[in-house]
């Protein structure tokens, strides 16, 4: 999925309060219990108040005015039935030919808006095989286009990034999801 990250903005005030981590991360696992007991209500709340997921970050790591803006407007409108749709747990492997490097990723999304995802990239050169992995959470939202597509938006937060904003679009054709660039995100049981 493509990402679109806005200006800088450069506020140090809030990038400091996003960067401790401790009070998101147990937020974090108290709202996965919650979702795997049913208990969706309330759970995306928790997290919309949370100061840790009303901001987003440009690629250098600062406050991003444009981006936390249109965030906070699409988690304030957000599309219960697009959400629904794409929930579920889904994988996908594509091949970057100019990088010579492939990715395969997982990513959970629940209808109360969490998310979770892993990512394994690995390259070979001169013989060898290398991998790093990347894992982390936060929230999403989705949004049903009147051509059929949802674009989905996240705020995620792992090991290379905090509170990174961005999304693409996607359709669900017979069971499976298709983003806008042929990737096809199969659901896994």
């Amino acid at each position: 999925m493509d990402w679109r990250l806005g200006p800088n903005g450069g506020n140090d005030e809030l990038v400091g309060k996003i960067s401790k981590r401790g009070a998101p991360l147990r937020r974090w696992f108290g709202v996965m219990l919650l979702s795997s007991l049913g208990a969706s209500t309330g759970a995306q709340a928790e997290y919309v108040d949370d100061p840790s997921f009303q901001v987003c970050t440009n690629a250098t790591g600062y406050y991003d005015v444009a981006a936390t803006n249109d965030w906070l407007g699409r988690l304030k409108t957000s599309d219960a039935k697009a959400m629904r749709e794409v929930s579920g747990k889904w994988y996908a492997e594509f091949y970057n030919q100019q990088l010579g490097m492939t990715y395969n990723n997982v990513i959970t999304y629940l209808s109360t808006g969490v998310m979770d995802f892993t990512t394994r990239t690995c390259s070979e050169a001169y013989g060898m095989r290398s991998c790093t992995d990347d894992y982390g959470h936060g929230l999403f939202t989705a949004h049903r286009d009147p051509d059929g597509w949802i674009f989905v938006t996240r705020n995620v937060t792992s090991l290379t990034r905090i509170n990174a904003c961005g999304g693409g679009y996607v359709r669900k054709v017979k069971g499976v999801l298709i983003d806008r660039n042929g990737t096809r995100w199969k659901r896994m049981k």
